[in-house]
């Protein structure tokens, strides 16, 4: 192509006497590309976020603790004073008694909502582009992980607003009455005014249902916290299922 026409302006060649059906072919092309792209530009930022969003995660204690009232932690209503480790890498070896693991919370959920939902409805409304055909296979894949993603984090946020709630009850479950789980809990002081040892003799059925809960919080998160990839964590097998539990247990304790 002569080096004058390569870089023609489009208006020029609209305008260089084409024949009527060669002007609209013309436009027509280029409304496809231009729509095609600002489709395809979209779900590489959608497929980018998410590839490297990583969750928030901060190990619930009364150490060296920060408050987190309105800091976007779906666990611990206005006034319940939830103290929580400043979120860092968190090295846990698997190995040990999973008791002595910190419970880990989800924090910044409302955040991570909101690009969920933002993602999920932009999404949604690609269906209505006439060129969304190119682009159906993996704008559904997309919004199938959108979907697991979301109810993780829905899930996670329930449970752990159900066991702060229980653990201003019963303590750190199987650390509650020695400063145990690792540094992290050894809460002495119960929200009804009672010591731990006096409400799980005076409840001991519902404190031991407490503990093996307490337990399996304690080792989901811990297994959630070597790679804090939201579509990994979504993914861990019998995670969401367990999430599930925790949630019903406390609910029922």
């Amino acid at each position: 192509m002569p080096p004058a026409l390569a870089v023609l302006p489009l208006a020029d060649i609209l305008a260089a006497g084409l024949s009527p059906a060669t002007v609209s072919a013309l436009r027509g092309v280029l409304a496809r590309a231009r729509g095609e792209g600002s489709l395809e530009r979209f779900l590489e930022e959608v497929r980018g976020a998410w590839h490297t969003m990583r969750l928030t995660l901060a190990a619930f204690g009364s150490g060296d603790a920060v408050r987190t009232e309105g800091d976007g932690v779906d666990g611990g209503g206005e006034g319940d004073g939830v103290d929580l480790v400043r979120d860092m890498d968190m090295d846990i070896d698997m190995d040990m008694d999973p008791a002595l693991h910190p419970v880990l919370l989800l924090r910044d959920v409302d955040a991570v909502s909101e690009l969920l939902q933002e993602h999920s409805q932009g999404l949604s409304a690609m269906g209505n582009s006439p060129f969304y055909g190119t682009f159906r296979d993996e704008a559904d894949s997309l919004s199938l992980m959108l979907d697991r993603v979301s109810d993780l984090v829905e899930a996670w946020g329930e449970a752990q607003r159900l066991w702060v709630s229980m653990q201003g009850v019963f303590g750190t479950g199987a650390g509650a009455s020695g400063g145990g789980g690792g540094g992290f809990g050894g809460m002495t002081g119960m929200s009804s005014g009672r010591g731990v040892s006096e409400v799980a003799a005076a409840l001991p059925e519902a404190a031991s249902r407490f503990e093996a809960v307490d337990v399996l919080f304690r080792r989901r998160s811990a297994e959630a916290s070597s790679d804090r990839r939201a579509t990994r964590i979504a993914g861990l097998r019998g995670f969401r299922a367990d999430l599930g539990r925790i949630a019903v247990e406390c609910g029922e304790v």
